[in-house]
């Protein structure tokens, strides 16, 4: 494994060594005591200050509690749709006979889109670093994971190092699924396939890869697949650190693997048959394979004549030294 911060490295592994989840609590089931799970996940979270654990007690005889990163959850959010009703509103009947903690919440309690329910003490973490909400109730040896992600975003803007003269004018963000509903949103077909992966023991940095379904060769995807799971190492904080792994000459003074942030770039990539791979927290999108004369193109190239472009683009280009920008 090549690292070029080695005080990155160093870092992570006191981060691992702090907050990482023993391997004999791999497999481990939650308990029907809420005091008791409480002491676990405190345990793991020892020092963490940004993790919040909100203890409530429903109309006096049911104890529950909440457990979120503090500035991931959308708390506002959270108090309307989760605290409101259970205050306001009252427990529905039933909650501690047949049905479950996880139909009552999700029928009566949340009204959100994404709730499900899990029984293992490393799902309900994985869910928490996640930027979900956990909810427990007292008697019940499983938890609630419901998505309250709110995240600080850019907005969507046109990227200064690949400005064209024709063309759309928006580009990727740090967000991911803003940037693959920037492709959905331009190609509107069930054939465009973005399969999931995570990579990346202590940053679980979430990874897409897309693809057209009939364009892309199977022997290109499944080697793009290969060489993208077999991805080893802490934490993938930018594109940059997949493509050290995937390029075939890595010291090549050309480029071997091809990065935009521009989204019809993207689209107009994997409709020739190539493999776009998205990466959470970067607005730098890896296109794979990459030619020579694909470096020579650019996004006007798809809009206009190649000779055209290529002069205003100069001329711009010119413009914009001599006046100092």
């Amino acid at each position: 494994m090549r690292w070029r911060k080695p005080r990155l490295l160093k870092a992570i592994k006191e981060l691992e060594n702090t907050i990482a989840l023993p391997p004999e609590m791999d497999n481990e089931v939650l308990s029907n005591d809420l005091s008791m799970n409480e002491r676990v996940l405190k345990g793991i979270f020892q020092n963490c200050s940004d993790v919040t654990f909100r203890p409530i007690v429903v109309e006096g005889q049911m104890e529950m509690l909440l457990v979120y990163v503090d500035g991931l959850v959308d708390t506002k959010v959270m108090d309307q749709v989760v605290l409101k009703p259970m205050f306001y509103e009252g427990m529905p009947n039933g909650v501690n006979k047949v049905r479950s903690l996880g139909q009552i919440v999700q029928e009566q309690l949340i009204a959100i889109a994404q709730v499900k329910t899990v029984c293992k003490v490393n799902e309900v973490l994985e869910g928490i670093l996640k930027a979900n909400l956990a909810v427990f109730v007292d008697g019940k040896s499983q938890a609630l994971i419901a998505d309250l992600t709110r995240f600080e975003k850019r907005s969507v803007e046109e990227p200064a190092a690949e400005v064209s003269v024709r063309g759309p004018r928006d580009g990727f963000t740090e967000t991911l699924r803003v940037n693959t509903a920037l492709v959905r949103r331009r190609i509107r077909s069930s054939r465009l396939k973005m399969e999931p992966l995570t990579i990346g023991d202590l940053s679980q940095t979430d990874v897409v890869i897309a693809y057209v379904e009939g364009i892309a060769p199977d022997s290109v995807l499944n080697e793009v697949r290969q060489r993208v799971r077999r991805i080893q190492m802490d934490a993938v904080l930018e594109s940059g650190f997949i493509e050290e792994f995937i390029e075939d000459q890595t010291f090549s003074p050309f480029p071997t693997v091809q990065n935009t942030e521009r989204p019809d770039v993207v689209c107009a990539s994997v409709l020739e048959g190539k493999v776009a791979i998205f990466v959470d927290n970067t607005p730098f999108v890896l296109i794979v394979p990459f030619s020579f004369w694909t470096a020579l193109q650019a996004a006007e190239d798809y809009y206009e004549r190649s000779m055209y472009t290529t002069l205003v683009r100069f001329l711009t280009q010119l413009s914009q030294t001599k006046t100092g920008r």
